[in-house]
């Protein structure tokens, strides 16, 4: 499915999730990944209501099966929805979850880094918004946390990013 998506080949995405499911359903697998794809599917949709459920499924399944690390994806991911939809607040609300989750899993040791840069960035956009430096405070805190965490485990796409950040905050 995710193959088929990065092909924009919608129809059969639906067929191979479809097959999934049932595979799911039959055998009573994990469907964290499987709600990670379905998501994909929405989103080159532009769906965002199923999107949003669909975040919210992989969040519960994430919950109900001990997987940080996809409660962690999950909800960047679903934060990152509310961003792009201008919803400040439920992304702030996600991206602390997606945060907390990151720190407990042990899968992708950077994986709180590259939250903790997503999550700079609403803060940075808030501040930009309303001019209150708590939220600049809050951005340069991520973002510093980020770097650091990112060098630490050699990530550097993340570091890049948190650069990145931290050039934009010196610059407003």
């Amino acid at each position: 499915a995710q193959i088929a998506l990065a092909k924009k080949d919608i129809p059969a995405a639906r067929g191979f999730l479809q097959g999934e499911n049932k595979l799911i359903k039959k055998y009573g697998c994990d469907e964290v990944r499987y709600f990670s794809t379905l998501a994909l599917l929405y989103q080159e949709l532009n769906e965002f209501d199923s999107l949003v459920a669909t975040y919210l499924n992989g969040i519960t399944a994430a919950e109900k099966s001990g997987d940080y690390y996809g409660l962690g994806r999950a909800s960047s991911n679903l934060a990152s929805a509310f961003l792009q939809a201008g919803q400040q607040e439920k992304a702030i609300q996600y991206f602390q979850k997606a945060l907390e989750a990151a720190r407990k899993q042990t899968k992708a040791p950077a994986l709180a880094a590259t939250i903790e840069t997503k999550f700079s960035e609403v803060y940075l956009e808030l501040y930009r918004s309303f001019g209150k430096k708590a939220h600049a405070d809050s951005a340069l805190l991520l973002a510093t946390n980020a770097l650091e965490s990112a060098k630490k485990y050699q990530d550097l796409i993340t570091y890049l990013e948190a650069l990145k950040t931290l050039s934009l905050h010196a610059y407003m």
